[in-house]
């Protein structure tokens, strides 16, 4: 049946996008120090990914959502998340590059974090529809692990490749 598909699709996108997201959020800190220069600029760019995002989850998403659909237009985000980090492989030393594709990111985010309870209630709709079984609490406890699981295992994912790569912590200056 179509409804597991669905269920699996919405779990899977959910957990991809905490993911991705928590691992960016806390890598950040160490890309600015040692790849930009400076952890100044973490703020810069964290805050234009939020704000990009922000306003897409408010204006954006919902005057285009209308016409394209909600698959499509999370489908449409997570393809400008992959440009976004495609393109910042050419040229990874520039702040203003990284702040820019962090706005585009930020754009590619917001229609997933904005629609993605509304495509869970519509999985409950469709499953009740199709059989005749109601399960809201089943699809949106399934989003909450999906959120705790990418967030868990996207930081846990960081502290093995920072130990693997050898960063120590209380270290003056890192080995290279």
């Amino acid at each position: 049946p179509l409804l597991p598909q669905i269920q699996t699709l919405c779990f899977g996108l959910w957990g991809v996008m905490v993911l991705t997201s928590t691992a960016n959020s806390t890598i950040l800190g160490y890309y600015a120090k040692y790849i930009l220069g400076d952890q100044i600029y973490v703020s810069q760019i964290y805050t234009a990914e939020q704000i990009a995002m922000i306003l897409c989850i408010l204006f954006v998403t919902p005057a285009l959502v209308k016409f394209v659909g909600k698959r499509n237009m999370v489908m449409f985000g997570m393809f400008l998340v992959i440009i976004a980090q495609l393109i910042l492989m050419t040229n990874p030393t520039s702040v203003f590059m990284v702040t820019a594709l962090a706005v585009v990111r930020g754009f590619g985010y917001g229609p997933l974090w904005g629609l993605v309870f509304a495509m869970l209630a519509d999985a409950c709709e469709f499953g009740q529809w199709k059989f005749h079984v109601r399960n809201d609490t089943f699809l949106f406890s399934a989003g909450s692990i999906g959120s705790k699981l990418g967030g868990g295992i996207a930081a846990g994912m960081v502290g093995v490749v920072l130990s693997v790569c050898g960063y120590v912590g209380t270290a003056a200056q890192q080995t290279q």
